[in-house]
């Protein structure tokens, strides 16, 4: 139990790939979120931290992050974060077993992320207060629930990958940082003793908080990503038809095929139990990057 991982086992190279990884990973993330922001590749974008975009000389190719849209980003992703571990938390759910650990134990996993799935589409949809002004002396009152403008993702669209990044290097620092904890069991391959390769592959197997029954890997696998990734498609097609009046057929195919996938992963969420991410794979920034940011 918890042996170490030899030389002979290392991925990506080993200790000089998963450290240089973890640290172009992000570079290249900002560059295609860039890239896709402006609707070509660009190779060699100015990098700049501008609030007012008056005061930039008008580029397009400049790669600017809002430190205000930043700050905002941050906040937005941390409460999409809670509100998705509040609906684990609530929403009715099958409680299966998943495959037998090296010690003979069979964690129990809560599953409603298909639930969680149309509820978030529901509140996006139907569950924003519409409030109107009655009086001159600033009375309101609600007039029933609007859409909220999802389409705003877009505008935020590079910020929105930055703070994904940050946060989910933190959530990468901590998960190595507790799986020094008495008591849990490592992954095989994210115990060589190398910090930079055990940060990258993950240590621990399956870290848990609230008495043991949230688990972060199975957790990070479907929702806050997957969710996400099928709300920014929405909100493109949104932003689509208000600047040209229509949607493309290709933007109706992109959302409908990813929609599909992101629906059948929850849809099917028992089935992640049995996949080598959740049985062997430690939690690390590997899976935490390609979950969240990737």
């Amino acid at each position: 139990l918890n042996a170490k991982t030899p030389a002979s086992d290392y991925e990506f190279g080993g200790p000089i790939g998963a450290f240089l990884t973890s640290l172009i990973l992000p570079v290249v993330t900002i560059w295609l979120a860039h890239c896709a922001s402006i609707g070509e590749v660009y190779l060699t974008p100015t990098l700049s931290f501008l609030d007012d975009e008056a005061q930039q000389d008008y580029n397009e190719k400049l790669l600017n992050v809002s430190p205000m849209k930043l700050k905002q980003s941050v906040g937005a992703c941390i409460a999409w974060f809670v509100f998705l571990v509040v609906l684990e938390r609530v929403l009715p759910g099958e409680v299966v077993e998943g495959a037998p650990l090296v010690t003979g134990q069979r964690l129990k996993y809560r599953l409603n992320g298909h639930l969680s799935f149309w509820i978030t589409l529901a509140l996006l949809a139907f569950g924003k207060p519409s409030v109107t002004l009655i009086d001159d002396q600033g009375g309101t009152q609600m007039s029933g629930f609007v859409r909220y403008p999802i389409e705003l993702l877009c505008d935020y669209f590079v910020e929105m990958a930055a703070a994904l990044i940050l946060l989910s290097t933190a959530l990468s620092v901590w998960l190595y940082l507790r799986s020094f904890c008495d008591g849990v069991i490592l992954a095989k391959g994210g115990n060589s003793g190398n910090v930079a390769y055990d940060f990258f592959i993950g240590r621990e197997l399956n870290p848990r908080s609230l008495n043991g029954t949230f688990d972060w890997k199975e957790f990070c696998e479907l929702r806050p990503g997957l969710i996400l990734w099928f709300l920014f498609d929405i909100s493109m097609a949104i932003k689509q038809y208000q600047n040209l009046g229509y949607i493309t057929g290709s933007m109706v195919l992109i959302n409908i095929f990813q929609g599909f996938y992101v629906w059948d992963a929850v849809f099917n969420e028992k089935a992640i139990l049995t996949t080598f991410d959740i049985t062997t794979d430690g939690f690390g920034m590997m899976l935490a990057f390609g979950d969240l940011a990737w």
